[in-house]
């Protein structure tokens, strides 16, 4: 069995584990993640296991990389932003398994389903105005653990982000074959990139998967987990796009009410501040898209192809914001 540095505290815990009672596991295509109430000498603590369920190099890569990453950012981090995150305590790198603190709190896409579905948002405006608060507290949750994290400020690079989309889009395959209008909208976005060369970026520490349901609420006070996609350095837009680019899909499907969506991206954004580049903003949530669109399991199907090509199509040409869903 193969163990990262571990100390004598988290040895003790991992010897715990066998005696430790499961409380809660969700398990995705990637990963199993278990929340377990381990006894000690001061009481009971929660602690999360996650396993990795893909074997090889590649997923020995990445959870040790999660686990170096979420090492570091507990040194860049203040003390209150370094609670709302996973602190590693124990890596089993041939197991695939990383040892966690508990974050606490309810998902945030359990309470979009909540607040922005067809039927109660128009019936409860009150939770809307809930769950654009709950967004602009994770918008600022982002702004400030980009800003704890920044690292410099890059000129946009054309060719790189040019190469990025087209392997975004040759890596969406069903989009190609089920709707031949994905060619216009790569030469908008080309010539929008082009036009945007030599934009300033800021860079910052990124999660790299900052979506709803790795963004957790405890009283109103953001957490987030699973860092596998994250990097000490990289565009701050990537996070901000991903969120909004997820938001915007959901604008677009019948069990949610767009107005209700629209309203939670504006606040995000606010929460977040306006110091950001729209054309640059709008480029990476289009790029984003592509990559949401990819892992989802409706992919193949044309009516979700025909939407997706509509989505990053008003994106790229809504000179205002590229934040609206219509």
């Amino acid at each position: 069995m193969d163990t990262a540095p571990v100390s004598a505290g988290n040895l003790r815990i991992y010897d715990l584990l066998s005696s430790a009672t499961r409380i809660s596991r969700t398990t995705s295509r990637h990963a199993d993640v278990s929340t377990f109430s381990v006894r000690g000498s001061e009481g009971s603590t929660l602690i999360a296991v996650k396993h990795v369920l893909v074997n090889g190099v590649p997923a020995k890569k990445s959870i040790k990389g999660e686990f170096e990453t979420l090492l570091r950012l507990q040194t860049r981090l203040d003390a209150s932003l370094s609670e709302t995150i996973p602190r590693p305590l124990l890596l089993l790198e041939n197991e695939g398994t990383i040892v966690f603190t508990f974050v606490p709190g309810m998902p945030l896409d359990k309470l979009i389903r909540m607040r922005a579905n067809a039927l109660t948002a128009n019936l409860n405006p009150f939770g809307v105005r809930r769950l654009g608060r709950a967004a602009f507290r994770v918008g600022a949750w982002l702004k400030s653990f980009h800003t704890e994290t920044a690292i410099e400020v890059q000129k946009f690079d054309h060719a790189q982000f040019s190469s990025e989309f087209d392997t975004a889009i040759a890596k969406c395959g069903p989009l190609r074959v089920l709707n031949l209008r994905i060619e216009p909208v790569r030469d908008s976005a080309l010539r929008l990139s082009e036009s945007a060369a030599g934009t300033d970026v800021r860079f910052a520490a990124t999660h790299g998967d900052f979506l709803p349901q790795n963004i957790l609420l405890d009283h109103g006070r953001p957490g987030v987990i699973d860092f596998a996609s994250s990097y000490l350095s990289g565009p701050v837009y990537t996070d901000l796009a991903h969120f909004v680019g997820y938001l915007s899909i959901l604008g677009r499907k019948p069990l949610y009410a767009r107005r209700a969506i629209e309203c939670t991206i504006r606040a995000f954004v606010d929460g977040y501040g306006q110091d950001t580049n729209h054309t640059v903003f709008r480029l990476y949530v289009a790029r984003a898209i592509l990559r949401i669109a990819n892992d989802s399991n409706q992919a193949r199907r044309r009516e979700f192809a025909e939407t997706t090509i509509s989505l990053i199509t008003s994106i790229l040409d809504d000179e205002r914001t590229g934040l609206t869903t219509r």
